[in-house]
């Protein structure tokens, strides 16, 4: 009701998704009981979740929305391939209740967290208010932090509230690793120094 949307596009987790990350990585969303990693039977193969998928990939189809769906892909990967290969001054809106694809908010880009309270668009004007810093640093807090939806551990003890305390300018500008690198060794120094 808010927006006229000229394409819509489904983008579906293969059966296979996440393998191959799990190659790289085995902890890759071990709690999950994906069936190739654990010999756990997942909810793709339950006939029930199977079936409801059916039909909503065929109600779709009969709304003329576009679906994709790789063998060893997940969704996510597949709207981040798009999102790299828009077409200039493309706008797009991402429904997801992923959070990493918080990375991508930018001129054009935003996203709806469709497990939000606040069932608002997440817009680079207010990141830093729903999340509390910058939307540029998203990739950087979660390489140092982790992901416990993804299983993937991050350094030790450095939880995001931690990090922002100790590295403000999370907040207000977009930092390397190398830049956080850098002032964590000048933090640890003035301890030394201090004690």
């Amino acid at each position: 009701n808010e927006d006229l949307y000229h394409k819509v596009y489904v983008f579906w987790d293969g059966p296979l998704s996440g393998k191959l990350r799990y190659e790289v990585y085995s902890d890759y969303k071990i709690s999950r009981g994906k069936c190739y990693l654990t010999g756990v039977k997942s909810k793709e193969e339950d006939p029930f979740y199977r079936h409801q998928q059916l039909k909503v990939k065929k109600y779709l189809e009969d709304l003329f929305v576009r679906q994709f769906e790789d063998e060893v892909c997940e969704g996510d990967d597949l709207i981040a391939y798009y999102c790299l290969n828009k077409q200039p001054n493309e706008k797009i809106t991402i429904c997801t209740n992923d959070r990493d694809i918080c990375q991508f908010v930018n001129d054009d880009i935003r996203i709806y967290l469709c497990n939000s309270n606040k069932k608002i668009f997440l817009t680079k004007e207010n990141f830093l208010e729903v999340f509390g810093y910058h939307h540029s640093n998203v990739k950087v807090i979660k390489v140092i932090t982790g992901d416990s939806a993804d299983d993937i551990k991050g350094i030790k003890g450095v939880q995001e509230k931690t990090l922002l305390t100790n590295f403000p300018e999370l907040k207000t500008r977009e930092m390397t690793l190398d830049e956080i690198l850098e002032k964590a060794k000048e933090i640890q120094e003035e301890r030394i120094k201090n004690k």
